[in-house]
Order: structure tokens, then sequence, then C-alpha cells
């Protein structure tokens, strides 16, 4: 496999290379080679505009200049020889969609931070969408980018191109906005982490109190508390670089779009205008959104608005659009346009199964969005709003579906709980007749482009080129949530675990679909997952003997894993039904623990997990290794629940396959490198053919 021979020097090297990546193929090639059989390389340096899930509710990595004429993102593209990222800012001329020029790049990969149960965690895996913002008169573009310890501001002149940083604070960025007279930039920072950190500097020097703050899984110090981090504002004079604090009602321009809406909105949005659109949870239905506008002092609400509303925003027309998540399991993506009066309906432009995500208005072409199927990676269309005509605007990784060679099938079904769900059969075109195919489970997300599961770690269209039947599969609808917008008023399975039972129905369900086609060789069947889905495949693994093989991204619920999660995420799994550290509980984990059930394992599992966790996964690990069961675990250092390295993705991906073609096809790769890895794994195949002779299983 392409990608095998960079893997092999990293190991030799035991790191990835220190120098910086070129960067020179950033942007793609007029002709890029087409004609290549994918690979799983080819997956792992994918150019990615956006944060690379199916959320589409996130802020839209797409900025429209003031004349309507250029949109600007960042795109950026992994480098597994030097294990970093290549990024850029691009401007496309919206009049003619061969033009996008680079117009600045350079700078570290920036990622989101999300506080955990109220911890001020470092850094996750997942990218941060970071949208570039024009000057009013359309001449310069500020973004964030980090070349240092923190990401700063930095402008961009659009016509000559190259940036300059314009902040340097230690904190860095965290939030801004140009004023609209485009003298000032106002910006937010987290300045209260510096004397925090300095204070648990202090601390360590008596020793640490272990209170709410620990995350023992995570580090062996304790983490900020979100709530304790001073945010300060200040205004920048792109002229001069000169800084000073903002005024109420500068640093109010960063909250500008929630202006006067209640509460929490989930969404909102401000027109040029004044108007205001918000949404909210609807209390009757969990998924719902209820919409609402205010504009000239009176509040309107838009009775007629279907589905779950997940972005908004206010056309150059004066009309708002959003965009919805609807259909059989949520499955379709809706847009629509709505005059925001009482007596106007929402007009639907879109519904489709296509990931339709943010769209934004232009002078050029009605909305410039961005699009992906199952094949198709995320790239730039135009939609006319008044035919409905999708048309490529910008491809940034031309002809990569096609080059997998597979056909792929939208399955939908209902499990026994009555819940639907959905998932795509992903075949190799080229199969013999009456062949049947090993069968991986990837999970458990099936939207958009089929790229590796949650995490992105098992590549699904690789597998597939390879010669494996892939099923793709949707999770369904928590069962607590369905229940709740049935009216049985459910909020908590940790008791009777329902929603695992609910999951396990599903599965269960569209394998046997899959398997009545007779495509499938029943007894190899493999499974993976992260997150929940590692949570899945432990339970299938205990409560079936469907599977022959399996791989982890992450493990193990097991009551050893509570009290490494620290005392904030203690409580709120404890009210949710989890029994506490140092009780019994065993009618709990009787049934959700993978070390109570080490026993009833049958298949192999290969565990690939991040140093940040991989504590909580021991327990499991090391009842199943005591018992001879065949099990084998890696840990990658620097990550979190998603990983992010580039090296360690491609490295998962292609051990991932190596794993699968031992088990359920008794292919090795031959590579010398990987002698020992197949010496281990023959091992453990011959040490369960024993306990089977010995009728030490059943």
């Amino acid at each position: 496999m392409r990608g095998s021979v960079i893997i092999a020097a990293l190991l030799v090297s035991g790191s990835a290379a220190p120098a910086m990546a070129a960067c020179d193929d950033l942007m793609p090639a007029a002709k890029e080679a087409a004609q290549d059989p994918l690979v799983p390389l080819d997956l792992a340096r994918l150019r990615d505009i956006g944060q690379a899930t199916d959320r589409i509710d996130l802020a839209s990595p797409l900025s429209v200049s003031p004349d309507g004429r250029q949109v600007a993102f960042v795109l950026r593209r992994a480098d597994v020889s030097t294990n970093s990222y290549c990024q850029g800012l691009v401007v496309a001329d919206l009049a003619d969609g061969r033009t996008a020029r680079l117009v600045d790049k350079g700078g570290d990969l920036i990622r989101e931070s999300y506080p955990l149960f109220g911890h001020a965690l470092p850094e996750s895996g997942v990218a941060r969408v970071i949208t570039p913002l024009w000057s009013p008169d359309g001449r310069r573009i500020a973004w964030l980018k980090r070349t240092g310890s923190a990401a700063q501001i930095w402008l961009v002149d659009v016509a000559r191109g190259a940036g300059t940083e314009a902040t340097g604070l230690a904190a860095g960025v965290e939030d801004f906005r140009w004023a609209s007279d485009g003298r000032h930039i106002i910006l937010a920072s987290r300045t209260g982490i510096i004397p925090g950190k300095a204070a648990l500097e202090k601390e360590a020097l008596g020793g640490y109190l272990v209170d709410n703050r620990f995350r023992p899984l995570s580090a062996r110090y304790p983490f900020l508390r979100n709530d304790s981090i001073e945010t300060r504002y200040f205004a920048l004079d792109p002229a001069t670089g000169q800084m000073r604090p903002a005024s109420a009602k500068e640093g109010a321009l960063l909250n500008a779009d929630r202006g006067a809406a209640p509460t929490g909105p989930l969404k909102s949005s401000r027109s040029p205008g004044g108007a205001l659109a918000w949404t909210r949870a609807d209390p009757a239905d969990m998924l719902k959104r209820s919409l609402f506008v205010s504009k000239a002092g009176a509040q309107i609400e838009c009775s007629a608005c279907r589905g779950e509303i997940a972005d908004l925003w206010w056309g150059k027309d004066g009309l708002l659009y959003y965009l919805t998540r609807e259909g059989e399991a949520r499955s379709q993506t809706g847009l629509y346009r709505w005059r925001a009066t009482s007596d106007r309906l929402p007009e639907r432009l879109y519904l489709g199964e296509d990931l339709l995500l943010g769209c934004r208005t232009t002078a050029q072409a009605d909305m410039i969005c961005l699009q992906e199927d199952s094949l198709v990676p995320r790239r730039l269309v135009s939609f006319d709003a008044e035919s409905g005509e999708i048309q490529p605007f910008w491809d940034p990784n031309p002809g990569i579906g096609k080059r997998a060679n597979v056909t792929v099938e939208r399955l939908g079904w209902t499990n026994s709980f009555g819940i639907a769900t959905f998932g795509d059969l992903v075949l190799p075109v080229r199969r013999k007749p009456g062949e049947r195919l090993p069968l991986v489970i990837v999970q458990y997300g099936s939207r958009g482009f089929l790229r590796g599961g949650t995490g992105d770690e098992y590549p699904i269209l690789a597998l597939a080129a390879r010669g494996y039947a892939v099923l793709s599969f949707q999770r369904p609808l928590h069962w607590s949530l369905e229940a709740a917008r049935r009216g049985a008023g459910a909020v908590s399975d940790s008791e009777d675990q329902a929603d695992r039972k609910s999951v396990q129905s599903s599965l269960e369900t569209g394998i046997a679909l899959v398997l009545r086609r007779g495509i499938v060789e029943p007894a190899k069947i493999g499974i993976t997952g992260l997150s929940d889905g590692a949570t899945t495949v432990h339970w299938m693994l205990t409560q079936t003997r469907l599977f022959a093989a399996a791989a982890m991204s992450s493990c193990c619920l097991d009551p050893g894993l509570l009290p490494l999660l620290g005392e904030a995420q203690i409580a709120a799994l404890t009210a949710d039904g989890f029994p506490p550290p140092g009780e019994e509980g065993d009618n709990f984990w009787a049934q959700s623990s993978l070390s109570r059930n080490a026993d009833k394992v049958e298949a192999p599992i290969l565990m690939q997990l991040s140093d940040d966790e991989f504590l909580g996964a021991l327990e499991s690990y090391w009842a199943l290794k005591t018992r001879g069961r065949p099990v084998e675990m890696r840990v990658f250092p620097g990550e979190r629940h998603i990983k992010f390295q580039p090296a360690h993705r491609l490295a998962i991906y292609e051990r991932s396959i190596q794993w699968f073609d031992f088990w359920l096809r008794d292919v090795e790769d031959p590579s010398p490198l990987l002698a020992p890895q197949y010496a281990r794994w023959r091992s453990m195949r011959d040490e369960t053919m024993l306990q089977l002779k010995r009728g030490e299983r059943g």
C-alpha cells in the first residue's frame, strides 16, 4: 500500500521528521492523477474546508466579500511525512469558478476546545472552524493563524497576498469582528489563562488539592475551571497595530447576533437591517427547533417551520434562510427561506440526502455552499434558489471518489423498538459471480462523504476497494429521546440498558438485511468503533457471536474507569444512574462492563487508543489478556478522544486493514518491518485454536 513506506520510515526513526511540510500541493493541480486506485494515504491527505464532520450547525467556513463577488475560506491538508498540516487562505472569484488562488498560507492546526464538565481542557483533536472575515471595504481579510503558542489575527492584502501578524497576545485571540467602519478590529482574548496557569504552578509547590478540577484520565494535575477564566476585549487599529481595551459598546459587537434573544438561543443571526432571528428547543419535541424573529419591535414565530433547524442566516435579499435535518431517521438536509412575516410560509428550496452546509448568499449566484455525498468529499457548489439547481463550483479533491471503484447503496430499516435508522452498503465493483465478501461495520454516522466513520479511523472506501463489503452504520436516535418524543417522558435508561439494546437491535437488523443479499460471508464479519461506537462494539461482543474480529478506538465502560473521570463527571454519571465509585453496582456492571464479561468475548480485539484515555481501558485489556483472549493495544502519544495527528491516522488506517485482512481473509502484508506484528497475531490465533481444542471456549 502507498503510505506504508512513510509509516515504516516513522517507525524506524521513532518519530515524525522535524522538517516543516513544503505544502506545494496544498492547492489541487490542474490535472491530478485520476487513474490510480484509491489507497488509505489518499484519504489521510484529503483537502478539507471547515470541520470534517457531518455537523451542519457549526459556523460557516465561507466568508463572502462585501460586494458579493468573492468568497474566502481556509483550506488544509494533512502532511503525513512531517506529521503536520498544510493550511492556507484561499480566495475564489464567484464570477469564474475556475479562479481560486492562495493568498496566504502557514500556521499550525487550531483545534476546538470543549469545556467538558466545566474543565478548561487542552485542545481536542477536532479542527476548529476558522472563518476569515473581510474588511468592510473588501481590501483586506483577517483570519486566525497560529505560528507560535497561541492563535493570532493575521491580516492579508487581497490584491497582493501574503499576510502579516497583527496581534501578539500571550493568551491568543479567541474571537474577533471588524467594526462597521473598518477602522478597528474588536477581539476577545481569554487573558485569565495566564494568571490561572501561574496559580497552578504555585499550588504545585505545596501539592495539588484533589477536587472538581481533576480529571485523572487526562492528566496528573488539575485543570482550570472554565468559568474561572477571565475574557477581555480589545480594539485593534489595523493601520498602526496599536491595541487598547475595547469599550462596552465595542465589546458588544462580538455578541451582536444574540442581541435581544432569550437566554441561551441555540442559533441566532442578525440582519444588516437589525432584525434578529434565533432558535430555541421545543419542549414538546427535543429535536425540533422553534424559530423566532424580532424586528421593528414585534416578535414573530415561524409556526410552519419544520425539522431540526441547525443553521440560519440572513441573505442579501433580506430573507431569512435556514438548514434542517429531517426525513426518516434525520437522513436528509433541507434548505428553506422565509420572508419572516406571520402571513408567509417558509419556502423549501432543497431536500435531499446530500450533506449541504455553510451556505451564504452572494451577488453572482444566489448562494455558495459546501456539499458532499457518499463518494464526493466536501466541495464548493453554487445554488440557484429559483430553480433549485446545484452546480459544482470548486473541488479541492477532484475525482477522488471515482478512484475507489465502489458502489454505494442507502439502506433504511426500523429496529424492534420502532426506531428508524439507515446505513450505506459499500461494495467493490469488481467481484466474482457468487463470491461472498467479508463484511466490516463502520460506525456511527453515515451522512455525507464516507470517510472513516466517527473519528475517521476506519477508511471505508479503501476497505471496499480492497475487497470488503462495508456497512456504514448510522446510530439510531437515543432510546430516551425517542421515548420522550412519543410522550413517554423517559430521560434515562442506564439501569435497564434500553438504549444499548436499541442499538443492538438496529445493528442486527441492518446486518440481516445485508446477509439476505447473499454477498457476505456470515462467518467473516468485523466491527469497529470510537466513543459510543466503541461502547457498541464491546456490548455486541458480549451479547452476540456475530463478529469474527473487532477494532476499537476507545475503551471501555468498567468500574475502574469511573474514578479516573474526576469529581465533575462522576457527579453527572451517577445522576444518570451509574453506580458511584466504591459501590458494587453488580446489576449495572453485569450488563455493561467488558471486563466483567470477558469470558463471553470470542472475537480478537485491536485497541488503538489515545494516551489521555488508555488508562481507562486497562481493566478490560487485562481481563481479556489473562483469559487468553486475543487482544492488542496501541497507545498514541499527544492525542485526544478524537485523534488528529496525520501520521497516527495513516498508521491506524493501515493497521486496521491489516488486522481485518489477517483475521477475516488470512492475508498478511509481506513487509519485513511488519514481521513482529504478524508473529504476535499468529501466536494469538494459535492460542485461540488451542483453547477451542481443549474445550475452554464454547
